[in-house]
């Protein structure tokens, strides 16, 4: 099949035909291999079918379907006939019949019509093949691609129900190629957008991830250094300062100018928050067709962010930074579970306890991380467990009623996990950390 592109010249407009219409007793001109210059399109579906068959001198689909139209009509002239059309003038036409190559296209049991613009109306397409199927008493009753057009389907057009079976060809006519792809929205299977700043959603994210692997995320209204966070922190809510290294001349570029950072805007180019919005914070959605490890998906994130900003750069370094951390040197009893057979990590607050299953230390301390924020939890946790890092246990830990009063913290949460055998100890580390640079300094 052969896309065309503005392929059909400028003409008075006229009334698309549809199946199920009858077809109006018009005369089409240009014939080129006939000594009449015209015919009545009624002459040719008088108690037989006929087919009109868009085609051009550019589309090999369509010369194959020619030559097998032209033999069959040849064996068959009693049962069918077939006008070839095309939009072409008549001495192209002419010149590609008379290529050497092309001596093997005969014509004679067909009607070639060049020039055409009439039927182009009537029946608007954007490829060829392009076939309509005209039953004996003038009735439109099918319109196809050229794989319908068989042996079979035309011998036996008219005594079986052989229209309804033909798959139906509807060309998308308000499609732009020059223009973005938006046709693909609803069904797409793999999408990464990256837009300036959206009035009236607000800001925030999403993200599906299981068991260590992501298909999607979306972050929308936020600056290129949350960006990026969310890539390598594996979408923790909280930006962690401790946790970036950031070599820029244009702080305005990176943070927002709230809270402490209120004074940036003074001096600045502009002249309130929402201009600054405007210019300094995107939307960024990435979907993947299947999960991935997050490995993989912070490294597709940190991929179109950069060429989307060609002027930064992120990588993750080692510094030797605060961290706790954590080993196990007592044998206390510890009810384990099997992470291949249930790989969804559980853990969650429900009254006075913690409940988990099914994970990890680190899962429970990447919780306690992210759940508890930079204030209560300032620096990361580092595991030195040697063969027990990947032991997966189930446990509940439960708070006295008088001392959840106020909620659960996390040095709580670390007291029951001393009972367990995990001990917690300050101590510097080398620990991966985000390292941006603004090459535009």
């Amino acid at each position: 099949m052969i896309w065309l592109i503005n392929a059909v010249p400028a003409f008075c407009q006229q009334k698309e035909i549809s199946i199920g219409d009858t077809l109006p007793d018009v005369v089409i001109r240009g014939i080129l291999n006939r000594q009449l210059d015209n015919v009545r399109l009624r002459n040719l579906h008088n108690n037989k079918l006929l087919i009109v068959d868009f085609w051009g001198t550019f589309c090999i689909p369509c010369i194959s379907e020619m030559k097998f139209l032209d033999s069959l009509s040849a064996k068959h002239p009693d049962q069918f006939s077939v006008v070839m059309v095309t939009a072409e003038d008549s001495l192209t036409v002419k010149k590609f019949l008379a290529r050497p190559n092309n001596k093997d296209i005969h014509t004679s049991n067909l009607l070639l019509a060049t020039n055409d613009t009439l039927l182009h109306q009537f029946f608007k397409h954007r490829s060829v093949p392009h076939n309509v199927w005209i039953d004996k008493n003038g009735i439109v009753r099918a319109i196809t691609q050229g794989n319908q057009v068989t042996k079979e389907n035309i011998l036996n057009f008219d005594s079986s129900n052989v229209a309804k079976t033909l798959k139906v060809k509807k060309d998308n006519m308000t499609f732009n190629v020059l223009e973005d792809f938006t046709l693909g929205n609803p069904v797409y299977t793999y999408r990464s957008i990256i837009t300036p700043f959206i009035r009236g959603i607000g800001g925030g994210s999403t993200h599906k991830s299981m068991s260590g692997k992501t298909m999607s995320s979306f972050y929308y209204n936020t600056t290129i250094l949350h960006h990026f966070w969310a890539a390598y922190s594996h979408f923790n809510p909280q930006l962690r300062e401790n946790l970036i290294e950031l070599y820029t001349a244009d702080s305005l570029k990176f943070f927002f100018p709230s809270k402490n950072r209120k004074h940036l805007l003074q001096g600045s180019k502009y002249k309130d928050m929402e201009e600054w919005k405007e210019e300094n914070t995107f939307c960024y959605a990435l979907k993947l067709p299947q999960f991935v490890p997050d490995t993989v998906f912070r490294d597709y994130m940190f991929n179109d962010l950069e060429r989307q900003f060609p002027g930064v750069k992120a990588t993750i370094r080692n510094r030797n930074i605060p961290c706790t951390v954590v080993t196990r040197t007592e044998n206390k009893h510890i009810d384990q579970s099997d992470c291949n057979n249930n790989p969804q990590p559980v853990i969650y607050i429900k009254g006075r306890s913690l409940f988990i299953k099914n994970s990890r230390i680190k899962d429970v301390l990447n919780y306690i991380f992210v759940t508890f924020g930079s204030k209560l939890v300032p620096d990361p946790f580092v595991t030195e467990l040697g063969p027990r890092e990947d032991e997966c246990f189930n446990a509940e830990l439960r708070f006295e009623e008088e001392r959840a009063k106020s909620g659960i913290y996390p040095e709580m949460v670390l007291e029951e996990l001393r009972k367990l055998g995990y001990h917690f100890e300050k101590q510097v580390r080398p620990y991966p950390i985000l390292v941006i640079r603004d090459l535009g300094i």
